[in-house]
């Protein structure tokens, strides 16, 4: 994570102050970004995804809610995801054999302040990765 990042997410300020009413504005323009990605999400047909957004300008998405970690879907719908934001994911892979996939795109907000940066990712287990 960039220092301009850590900045706009109020951690490791260094002696500057960040308020919660600066982290609400941020989450609200997350939210905008988020309203025109779903926006887009119906009209490409993009999958459905869980979306967070944690107090800054980010979101996260994973695949739907119970079928995280648990079917071999999990890649395809990231794989969508990070074409339609353009961006070329990561794969690691923990000694248990899961595989971690993740990704970052910047997203531009649509009040013409700064980037939201959104990250998608999901994990895929070894016996799911033998059915793919």
């Amino acid at each position: 994570m960039d220092r301009r990042r850590w900045f706009r997410a109020g951690w490791g300020c260094g002696g500057m102050s960040v308020t919660d009413a600066e982290r609400l504005g941020w989450q609200r323009r997350a939210v905008a970004v988020l309203a025109g990605l779903l926006e887009r999400a119906e009209r490409e047909g993009l999958p459905l995804m869980d979306w967070s957004v944690p107090p800054g300008l980010s979101l996260v998405a994973r695949p739907r809610s119970g079928r995280v970690g648990r079917s071999p879907q999990n890649r395809v719908d990231w794989q969508r995801w990070c074409a339609a934001l353009g961006v070329r994911g990561r794969e690691s892979t923990a000694a248990t054999g899961t595989v971690f996939l993740s990704a970052v795109a910047e997203v531009p907000d649509p009040e013409a302040g700064p980037r939201v940066t959104v990250a998608v990712m999901t994990e895929v287990h070894p016996d799911e990765e033998a059915g793919r």
